[in-house]
């Protein structure tokens, strides 16, 4: 019997070292480097700068140095990214202040905004031979103008220029297309201003094809910092990973600061995301250089009372169907 119980914890014994010997070595390399795999998260970017810090992140190597799988894909519309959160395709994306987006607020009781994502002072580009044509804000009644889409951040904006002189979207023809769109658009003449997001807007104005519109008269219309234009959403399944959530902020910020020193002029920041905008976006370092950039808060949050403003005008024009408590969709607590 004495025999028996000897044997029996001996094994355990045994058990117990093994166990311990096979847990170290999974968790670590003869270097000392961490090799077991790392959480992963499929994040949704943007097609224009307004996604520059999620491509920062990636290229200066802040996910991996983070611990953190990142698989970034590039979506145009966050009707699709939207869409795809909701459905459990992606676990974080960046969306617009759009009627969508709020509808999805509205319909998705699981849905969290987590993060800023970017704010713009918007860029009006009007067609060049108009360029004496429309000098003021008044000027754009009547004329065919292009924004993203009904109910788009950008729709909003243009919105919220128009009332300064008076003026509503029906005093315009709108048309939707996408930034990519608007360059076809304006060289066979069929819109003759818009909205439209960089790296795109230099681009044209690069071209010859527009001139931009008188910075001056737009940015008393909206905050210090810009418009609230994206921010970051996931779900509440998602935050329920919480290391991988907390990871994957961890590596957002640091590249959010990286992109701030950037913005101020300093170097070798400023160059650095210069060359990482050319190669995502596939347009010259000179047109990157030129753009409007957009402003990043420096502590993530964002800008609550501007989003209620929005969804304010979507709720009064009838692009969404009822108002939500946006404090209650507001889950900054993995920001640190």
């Amino acid at each position: 019997m004495n025999k028996l119980k000897i044997t029996l914890v001996s094994l355990i014994v045994l058990l117990i070292v093994v166990s311990g010997t096979l847990i170290y070595l999974n968790m670590n390399s003869p270097t000392g480097a961490v090799i077991y795999e790392n959480p992963k998260l499929k994040v949704a970017s943007h097609t224009t700068m307004l996604g520059i810090v999620l491509e920062i992140a990636k290229e200066q190597g802040y996910y991996e140095q983070n611990g953190i799988d990142v698989d970034l894909q590039q979506v145009e519309s966050s009707k699709v990214s939207m869409l795809a959160l909701a459905n459990g395709d992606l676990d974080i994306v960046i969306g617009s202040i759009s009627a969508g987006s709020f509808n999805h607020l509205i319909k998705n009781e699981d849905l969290r905004i987590i993060a800023d994502g970017a704010r713009v002072v918007p860029t009006i580009v009007v067609r060049k031979d108009l360029a004496n044509k429309i000098n003021d804000i008044k000027d754009l009644k009547g004329r065919v103008f292009i924004t993203p889409r009904e109910g788009s951040a950008s729709y909003y904006a243009l919105a919220r220029i128009l009332e300064t002189e008076g003026l509503s979207i029906n005093d315009i023809t709108p048309k939707y297309l996408q930034e990519k769109e608007s360059i076809v658009a304006f060289e066979t003449k069929q819109i003759e201003a818009g909205i439209v997001n960089e790296p795109y807007a230099t681009y044209l104005t690069e071209r010859g094809l527009v001139v931009k519109f008188d910075s001056d008269k737009i940015e008393p219309i909206f905050p210090k910092s810009g418009q609230q234009h994206i921010i970051l959403f996931a779900t509440t399944k998602t935050l329920q990973r919480e290391e991988a959530v907390k990871r994957f902020l961890r590596a957002y910020k640091k590249a959010a600061e990286y992109y701030n020193k950037a913005l101020d002029g300093k170097e070798p920041e400023r160059s650095r995301v210069i060359e990482i905008a050319s190669k995502v976006y596939g347009t010259e370092p000179e047109i990157v250089a030129q753009s409007r950039w957009p402003i990043i808060s420096g502590d993530l949050k964002p800008d609550v009372n501007d989003m209620n403003m929005a969804q304010k005008y979507f709720f009064e024009n009838k692009l969404i169907e009822e108002e939500v408590n946006l404090n209650e969709k507001v889950d900054l607590r993995f920001l640190g």
